[in-house]
């Protein structure tokens, strides 16, 4: 399919950011909106918001392919509008450049036309001419179509991971373990805790959480440096029989939600996670959602038990590149 923007429709084309980015997030309004968390709908609201303000695109011009983020990738246009669209944003890992595909949308009246296909064929073609690794997407497992798309392209899973969310208001039926302690704070033993985080969000599915255990290192630097740029962290840790088996660290979201990080011993993580999110949640209070990603089909009951509902499981899959 060709891809100058001056061929006859439908075609395929590069976006253009100052021309494309309100239909682009209209349309992904119309695919994916319903099935939104609340950081999903303010990314949505500042994609329109940025649209509409010119003056956003004035440093643009000449920024490059990796200064880009997040505003690369793709759209098809058809009878005159868009109707599909692919972005593109480049990540560092292992000192290479790699490529996560999101936002693969398709107007529900253009689907099963080979659209979703060909923009993904696209997006691989584009990774290899930049020299890129590797390209990563996330598909829920309940999608059965894309994740045959994907596996029919090379792209082979990687892990499957599970989003969790507090439910609003809170159950009152939330029973705590009587046997565990939980503890404000950290002890000494922050190696433990540290390979604890991360076996929860190992090397292959860190870099997209922006996850290092290093800036939790209960240390003067990490105090001075979190003070000096008015970060916040709080941090919580539980005890069964005053042995150590479970850590949870919270972090405000940038937008509407906030993280929490678990990590816990294998054999008494529903333990843990049943005192301490129960515990953080009373700490923080009901102001804003908070998140949970773990392992998907790990301590199910021990995250229904301490109030938090299933949100989506993702797999997560990759294609390896060899550079041409």
């Amino acid at each position: 399919m060709p891809l100058s923007p001056t061929s006859t429709p439908p075609y395929m084309r590069r976006i253009n950011v100052r021309r494309d980015l309100l239909p682009v997030a209209d349309l992904i309004q119309l695919c994916f909106g319903d099935q939104m968390d609340a950081d999903g709908q303010e990314y949505l609201r500042q994609m329109h918001q940025t649209a509409r303000d010119g003056s956003y695109f004035r440093w643009m011009p000449g920024a490059g392919e990796m200064l880009s983020y997040p505003l690369d990738g793709y759209v098809w246009e058809e009878d005159q509008k868009i109707v599909a669209n692919l972005t593109l944003l480049p990540f560092s890992w292992r000192n290479k450049w790699i490529y996560m595909v999101v936002n693969v949308a398709v107007h529900p009246a253009y689907r099963r036309k080979g659209i979703a296909r060909q923009l993904t064929q696209q997006a691989i073609q584009h990774a290899r001419q930049h020299h890129v690794s590797a390209v990563w997407l996330q598909v829920r497992d309940d999608n059965e179509s894309a994740i045959a798309l994907y596996l029919s392209l090379g792209f082979q899973p990687r892990c499957k991971r599970s989003t969790w969310q507090n439910i609003t208001p809170y159950p009152q039926n939330v029973f705590i373990p009587p046997e565990v302690e939980v503890f404000a704070g950290t002890p000494k033993d922050w190696k433990k805790q540290e390979s604890w985080l991360n076996n929860t969000y190992p090397e292959e599915v860190a870099w997209n959480f922006a996850f290092h255990t290093g800036r939790f290192k209960p240390s003067f630097l990490n105090r001075l440096t979190r003070w000096l740029n008015a970060d916040e962290q709080r941090h919580w840790t539980a005890l069964l029989d005053g042995k150590l088996i479970g850590t949870a660290i919270w972090e405000p979201g940038r937008w509407s939600a906030d993280t929490i990080w678990l990590g816990a011993e294998t054999d008494y993580q529903d333990y843990a996670i049943r005192a301490l999110l129960p515990t953080v949640r009373h700490a923080l209070g009901n102001k804003r959602p908070c998140y949970v990603n773990y392992p998907a089909g790990q301590a199910t009951h021990a995250f229904e038990s301490a109030g938090f509902a299933l949100q989506n499981t993702l797999i997560w899959m990759s294609i390896e590149l060899t550079a041409h």
